[in-house]
């Protein structure tokens, strides 16, 4: 059985406001003719990071209210969030935070490599791949 454990695992998180700046293509596809000529999937990720800065800023005093042990799982060929997004993290929640950078992975970690994933929440609850979980 479990242990009742509070905690969190972050896999290539946006979470520096500092580093979600949007872009020049983000600006040009939020016009209505470009918006509309994009995939439905790209306008709305557009949407998400338009205001994902200003966001995050907000946030930014809260990360002192995390008391709970965070795994931060970041690719450092990550092209879509800056591996430096993993910095962020060690410097805002110091010694609750593990941090584990993966030299040769992107932003697709979850899937393209699950099991550093699985590593990671099996190891908050205590458990190890070597035994079986039930």
């Amino acid at each position: 059985m479990f242990k009742k454990k509070e905690s969190s695992v972050l896999v290539s998180p946006s979470i520096d406001p500092a580093l979600e700046k949007p872009r020049w293509y983000n600006r040009v596809a939020s016009w209505p003719l470009i918006r509309w000529a994009i995939p439905t999937k790209l306008a709305l990720a557009n949407e998400e990071l338009m205001p994902l800065e200003g966001e995050l800023s907000k946030m930014l005093p809260l990360w002192q209210r995390v008391q709970v042990p965070v795994i931060v799982i970041q690719g450092q060929k990550d092209r879509l969030v800056s591996p430096a997004s993993a910095d962020f993290a060690e410097r805002e929640l110091g010694r609750r935070a593990k941090i584990i950078r993966v030299p040769d992975a992107g932003h697709f970690i979850l899937w393209q490599q699950p099991s550093i994933i699985g590593d990671a929440v099996l190891s908050l609850l205590g458990q190890d791949r070597s035994r079986k979980i039930s």
